[in-house]
């Protein structure tokens, strides 16, 4: 279940103002999921307008009231520009004044949600559908994290297989070896790194269980070299965590330190949510929804871009 608001904003921006109000109210109620649309008749960014420059006071109204709600917009596709005015030449205005916004449990509960603005035909407004698509889970390809230099046999691994006496042409011989690495790896990952997270919450949960029987058993010899074990233990791992959420997060600017998992589980699903493709347009101008018939699609484009023999090229003198 999750609670729903439509919008239809007043023309005039001092007309606007009982709405931010408005929805401030509303989420100051709301306990769970919440998604709000429609005509906000207000612009967001300073992008979202053709015609003449969009001003910081015509956004700032909607911006306060949206990080007030903690409202944000959803994955979008198809049209940029969701109004027009069908004026003719420099009295064109296309500018974004309707949006789908939602806050975090929302887009929690619908993470492969995206709103389709569709080009108006006849109306001044793009029809907006919001469609949940079903995630589709694929085999990953191999990727190599940080976290495993971590490990004490990192540097043997390495070092074993490049030492390996393997025949062939230089490139031959470093592919083989960056294969046999990559078994190795696989094996590494599994022995000390495999569900990481689990890994994480065990240790801290450990971690906070020998303080409590020490103050049990305070001249307890056996369970102060536990405690320091545990946080010896307990460091290696969120060590390895950090590592590993950094690096699927791609967050550059993490400092030495910062171990915000909540952001970067944020970040994660926002990165996921922005490059997943769940439609497409084909050669044909045929619209493709389901999984097999977008993959489909992508390696039609490809084989006849690429199978494609080029024309005479002309010499460079």
């Amino acid at each position: 279940m999750f609670e729903c608001t439509f919008v239809y904003a007043m023309n005039e921006a001092k007309d606007r103002t009982p709405l931010w109000e408005d929805l401030k109210h509303i989420a100051g109620s709301v306990r769970g999921a919440w998604v709000c649309m429609g005509d906000f008749n207000n612009l967001l960014n300073l992008n979202e307008r053709i015609w003449r420059p969009v001003r910081h006071t015509e956004v700032q109204p909607m911006r306060h009231c949206f990080d007030v709600c903690h409202l944000e917009d959803i994955k979008s596709a198809g049209c940029f520009f969701t109004w027009t005015n069908k004026q003719e030449g420099e009295h064109r205005v296309m500018s974004r004044i309707d949006r789908v916004v939602a806050n975090q449990a929302w887009c929690d509960m619908f993470e492969e949600a995206v709103a389709n603005f569709l080009p108006e035909g006849n109306f001044d407004h793009c029809p907006i559908i919001i469609r949940s698509y079903t995630n589709v889970h694929t085999h990953k390809p191999f990727r190599f994290y940080n976290m495993w230099c971590n490990s004490p046999h990192f540097n043997d691994i390495v070092q074993q297989a490049w030492s390996m006496q393997i025949v062939g042409c230089a490139m031959f011989r470093i592919c083989q070896r960056l294969k046999i690495l990559k078994k190795e790896f696989r094996e590494l990952n599994k022995k000390g790194f495999s569900n990481i997270h689990a890994r994480d919450t065990a240790a801290l949960a450990h971690l906070v269980d020998i303080p409590q029987q020490l103050h049990l058993s305070p001249l307890d010899n056996d369970l102060r070299i536990k405690e320091k074990e545990a946080s010896n233990d307990y460091t290696a791992v969120h060590r390895n965590y950090v590592d590993f959420l950094q690096q699927k997060a791609k967050i550059d600017w993490l400092t030495t330190g910062d171990d915000n998992t909540k952001l970067f589980h944020q970040s994660l699903k926002k990165r996921r949510q922005k490059n997943a493709i769940y439609s497409i347009i084909d050669t044909h101008g045929v619209w493709r929804d389901d999984p097999l018939a977008v993959k489909n699609a992508f390696l039609d484009f490809y084989t006849h871009l690429l199978g494609t023999t080029g024309g005479p090229r002309k010499p460079v003198n």
